[in-house]
């Protein structure tokens, strides 16, 4: 019959790093209160802009093409006439809330500011019977990669 023994070394060290993860919500608030995920998103919601959306957004109806170039304005592209309503949405700041230890991060109409394109932005994300939803804000699984990368180098960096 064979005994067997094991060991584990580095016991002390294992259980400061298991304590700290306790501590995890912390970080994470940090990592959103730096700012760094807002960077991220606002990338992401000027690329839905320049891309007309990912996924496309449904082209405009030709009667709204006739009337933006009546009025001065080019057609395309989509969504951005003036730019006033792009320009808030890309320099939306996310608003970060903690309860208990799940900490969120939210970008949305109540971050917009001005009230006129607060109320364009919901008339284009969520959409009516006769303007179809154009989400300007969207969380892309391109965007998911590069938060995780994100916050996975700050948790490291921390627990290091």
């Amino acid at each position: 019959m064979s005994n067997y023994k094991v060991t584990i070394s580095g016991g002390r060290k294992l259980l400061d790093n298991l304590e700290k993860y306790k501590g995890i919500d912390k970080i994470v608030y940090k990592w959103m209160a730096s700012g760094e995920p807002t960077a991220i998103m606002q990338t992401s919601f000027d690329k839905n802009f320049r891309a007309e959306g990912r996924p496309r957004w449904k082209p405009l109806a030709n009667a709204t093409i006739k009337s933006r170039i009546k009025s001065g304005f080019p057609a395309s592209p989509i969504l951005s006439r003036t730019g006033k309503l792009r320009d808030a949405v890309v320099s939306m700041k996310g608003e970060i809330s903690q309860r208990g230890n799940m900490v969120s991060i939210e970008f949305g109409e109540k971050q917009i500011l001005d009230g006129e394109q607060k109320r364009k932005y919901k008339i284009h994300q969520k959409g009516t019977k006769r303007i179809p939803s154009r989400q300007m804000v969207k969380f892309n699984e391109e965007d998911f990669g590069i938060i995780a990368d994100s916050l996975a180098k700050k948790i490291y960096r921390d627990l290091k």
